[in-house]
């Protein structure tokens, strides 16, 4: 009779837990079609970019709801602009949306020099050619590194980094520009620096350029640096904070006539390297601070946070937590970041901060612990996490080991959580403190890659089957 029941009550638990999410058709698919983010911005259809390795391009697909259907398919056609050789799977690149086009930004690496271009494609499918944004040339026997970054009012903000190891400094030059005119705002040089400085960058509303300035390891102020539109000078402003050793994942915000650094800082003091969730407001002229706040680390954070994990340090800080996403509404500032390697995907440190008190309003811990040896898979990105915010809440969702749905971010135990190996495991959901089971891994294995969505009334995940696949849809 125990038996009978244990069965029954599974099978019951089991169309519950499934309950919410459907599924598209089933469609077939090619070992070397895989896809690498998706789009989901409409309530109607949702985009996909793939890696054709057979085509070697980059394609992106619109698909219909609820059937999943291809209406539109656009071929990138990298190969026009990048040698034969390039392996898209090192791409950098951007994607947005922006008044149903889609905007596609990625760096050409030369021996001498690195190009970023732009395509944009419409709803149709239809794009257009490539057209460059900015040069980064060669000045080091290290090259030049390009990063490229969504700005405010979905601007492109292109970073040519130059690293001098002789003299050990960085010689940045920055390009604004804006993809709807397809004009360029201003082109920046900043004055040179230590290397590993610099961090956030953020764009008012007017335009001007904010980033924050540090030197590694030095002790020396934490500063909020200000370059107006039409000028090349550069104010550096200290920010309040004494004893501070480094920024481990920080953001600014320029909203108004204010500026707002708010991150996870360390600080040295007693001889002891401590966490601090550190805010501090500013006019945005540098005339008043508005407020100066930091928090230490919860006793409770600092407990699921204390374990060894190959290391001869046990501590917090002692593990590095790097943005993964940000999101901005109203007041609330919700930030998550987490401890990745090469290899390695773990635990995440979300916390919520509110912008006008300077408040920490939450923080917790989402479990995650995936191994898998990128070059050798099919999905680069199997350990990645999902992260919306719709609603006034947060989301992440992740792929985890089926013997830890019991153990959530309360309860937290880095070492009595099992591991996940590749993509064979359940996706479960922590939003508002809460876990839930989304899908039991069955016949088809979940896999997470990069994904964007607002303001829709559901989220895409993408299921594979050896040479079937198909999308499950879940309501927020």
């Amino acid at each position: 009779m125990r038996t009978i029941f244990a069965i029954v009550f599974i099978c019951i638990y089991s169309v519950v837990i499934s309950q919410n999410i459907t599924f598209t058709k089933v469609f077939e698919t090619r070992k070397k079609s895989v896809p690498v983010a998706i789009i989901n911005n409409h309530e109607t259809y949702f985009h996909v970019l793939r890696y054709n390795k057979s085509a070697h391009d980059l394609t992106i697909e619109r698909r219909k709801k609820p059937n999943g259907e291809i209406v539109a398919f656009t071929p990138l056609k990298l190969d026009s602009i990048n040698a034969k050789w390039f392996d898209y799977e090192n791409l950098d690149y951007l994607i947005f949306e922006d008044n149903y086009k889609l905007y596609f930004v990625f760096t050409q690496e030369l021996i001498t020099e690195n190009n970023t271009y732009l395509k944009i494609i419409d709803t149709t499918g239809k794009s257009e050619g490539f057209f460059r944004l900015a040069t980064g040339s060669t000045g080091s026997d290290n090259g030049v590194k390009t990063r490229v970054y969504q700005t405010k009012g979905n601007k492109i903000l292109v970073r040519n980094t130059n690293y001098q190891l002789l003299n050990d400094y960085e010689r940045n030059v920055l390009t604004l520009f804006d993809p709807k005119t397809k004009k360029q705002i201003w082109k920046k040089e900043l004055p040179r620096e230590n290397a590993e400085t610099l961090g956030s960058f953020e764009i008012n509303d007017s335009d001007d350029l904010y980033y924050i300035n540090y030197r590694s390891n030095m002790f020396t102020p934490l500063y909020i640096c200000k370059s107006e539109v039409n000028s090349k000078e550069v104010q550096k402003y200290p920010l309040s904070i004494t004893n501070f050793g480094s920024v481990r994942s920080g953001v600014i915000i320029a909203e108004g006539n204010t500026v707002l650094f708010s991150g996870l800082v360390t600080e040295q003091k007693e001889k002891r390297l401590r966490y601090l969730f550190y805010t501090e407001k500013l006019k945005n002229d540098f005339s008043e601070i508005i407020y100066s706040k930091t928090f230490p680390l919860p006793d409770t954070i600092r407990q699921q946070l204390t374990f060894y994990d190959g290391t001869e340090q046990k501590e917090p800080e002692f593990k590095f937590y790097y943005k993964q996403n940000i999101f901005l509404n109203k007041n609330k500032l919700q930030f998550v970041s987490q401890r990745t390697s090469k290899d390695n995907y773990n635990e995440l440190l979300c916390w919520n901060t509110n912008v006008q008190s300077g408040n920490l309003n939450n923080i917790e811990v989402v479990p995650r612990k995936t191994f898998y040896f990128a070059s050798r898979t099919r999905f680069r990105n199997a350990g990645e996490a999902m992260s919306t915010f719709k609603k006034d809440s947060l989301s992440i969702f992740v792929s985890e080991h089926p013997g830890n749905f019991g153990m959530s971010g309360k309860n937290f135990n880095f070492n009595k959580y099992k591991k996940q190996n590749g993509t064979i495991g359940n996706l479960v959901r922590y939003k508002s403190g809460n876990k839930s089971l989304i899908y039991k891994g069955r016949d088809f294995d979940l896999v997470p890659m990069r994904y964007i969505s607002e303001n829709t009334s559901d989220d895409v995940f993408y299921f594979v089957s050896r040479k079937k696949e198909k999308f499950g849809l879940l309501p927020d």
